[in-house]
């Protein structure tokens, strides 16, 4: 009989590895960008980086530390939580959702792109309505569900 439950060990253990690996990726990211990347982008990235560990760190405490008071967001973005069924229904379907309508807003990216649109503002309408769909997917699924 398989055991799905962890100990308080093990539990640290999983943490501490998500966390230094998201670390060594974030200072890796940095020095390439620092090497190759163009002006300040890699100050950026490390701003960025940052404030999402951190994000993920305050989300797995809250969820580790009180569950019975842990939100649908928290539960969603936190390191190692035990997601129920209905969290991981919203989340399928609102990737879901996401995967219907990445592949049209890319072939508009494209055409505007084809078309003589300058790419760096294209790129980043296609990147934030990408989010956008992600984000609201996830909040129709949140209320429907």
């Amino acid at each position: 009989m398989m055991n799905t439950k962890t100990t308080k060990r093990q539990e640290a253990i999983i943490l501490v590895s998500a966390f230094g690996a998201g670390v060594v990726a974030l200072v890796i990211l940095a020095l390439v960008l620092y090497n190759y990347g163009p002006g300040n982008m890699w100050l950026g990235a490390i701003g960025g980086g940052t404030v999402t560990l951190l994000a993920l760190a305050v989300a797995t405490w809250r969820v580790l530390r009180r569950p019975d008071s842990s939100n649908l967001v928290d539960r969603t973005i936190a390191v190692g939580a035990a997601r129920d069924e209905r969290d991981q229904a919203i989340l399928r379907n609102a990737f879901a959702i996401l995967g219907y309508f990445a592949l049209p807003l890319t072939m508009v990216a494209a055409v505007a792109l084809a078309i003589g649109a300058p790419l760096l503002p294209t790129i980043t309408i296609l990147l934030f309505s990408q989010i956008a769909t992600g984000v609201g997917g996830f909040i129709y699924q949140a209320r429907r569900i």
